[in-house]
């Protein structure tokens, strides 16, 4: 994608990503595993501390819950990239 929206709030999840990491990180070596575990906490440690929300949220985190909410209540819409051009489409189910 060519912008993102970071986690925010209760949508960070630290206990998934520690495990998605770990999952990741099975064959390698042990000495290898040590050191990309630390690297992995320091960077979900940094983002922690350097994110500190004022309690307002952003207009991109309020647009955010809006439109997750919109789509959980309308299960028939379909949001995927298009065969061509690069952009996102909108399809209805049926």
């Amino acid at each position: 994608p060519k912008f993102g929206i970071g986690p925010f709030g209760r949508l960070i999840n630290i206990g998934r990503y520690l495990a998605d990491v770990e999952d990741i990180i099975a064959d390698q070596p042990e000495e290898t595993k040590d050191i990309l575990r630390a690297r992995v906490t320091n960077n979900i440690t940094n983002y922690l501390q350097f994110t500190k929300t004022t309690g307002v949220p952003t207009h991109h985190q309020i647009m955010y819950t809006k439109t997750r909410k919109f789509l959980k209540d309308n299960p028939n819409l379909y949001i995927v990239h298009a065969d061509k051009g690069g952009c996102t489409v909108a399809m209805d189910k049926d």
